[in-house]
């Protein structure tokens, strides 16, 4: 009798653990967003020397956060060129609008009459986890101008510890 009872109460208790884990399995897997921890240097693996420097920032009125990214790459001329992109963060995906700069030199005193940046396409940024995503990329209004790239995380910033979950913008 006792084994009997030994046993009902460990199966008993197996049941219970197995039903707690599998009721907190939706909790642990909840869908991917972005958050401050996928600020940091994104390399781009499969093209030489380029890469994103992405920081999410502060919150929009809505409660999305902002996202600023400077995108490194080289123009047709084989010469580097610089990107900058502003834009919201939209769940796993950074939606942002990509502008360009021209007409400054070197070192060029400021002037406030001067306006070299000017809006020439889209980037969205979309993760598949936290070190891993893909870039893709249109010019003007032309959609199918454009492309895609591969992305992953080359640098994050000092002590963070990014799990891909809303409660990574916990204070």
């Amino acid at each position: 009798m006792k084994t009997y009872q030994s046993f009902s109460r460990l199966f008993f208790s197996i049941f219970l653990l197995a039903w707690a884990v599998l009721t907190t399995i939706p909790a642990m897997a909840g869908d991917l967003v972005v958050t401050r921890y996928f600020s940091g240097l994104w390399d781009q693996p499969k093209q030489e020397s380029q890469g994103i420097i992405l920081q999410i920032i502060d919150q929009e009125v809505d409660g999305n956060p902002k996202a600023v990214a400077y995108w490194f790459t080289y123009g047709d001329d084989l010469e580097t060129a610089w990107y900058l992109a502003v834009g919201h963060v939209d769940g796993d995906r950074v939606v942002m609008q990509l502008h360009t700069a021209h007409g400054v030199g070197f070192m060029e005193d400021a002037a406030p009459e001067v306006q070299p940046v000017e809006p020439v396409g889209e980037l969205v940024l979309s993760f598949r986890n936290c070190n891993h995503g893909m870039a893709t990329y249109s010019w003007g209004a032309d959609e199918a101008d454009g492309g895609e790239f591969e992305i992953s995380k080359l640098a994050s910033l000092y002590n963070s510890r990014c799990s891909g979950g809303i409660s990574d913008n916990t204070p």
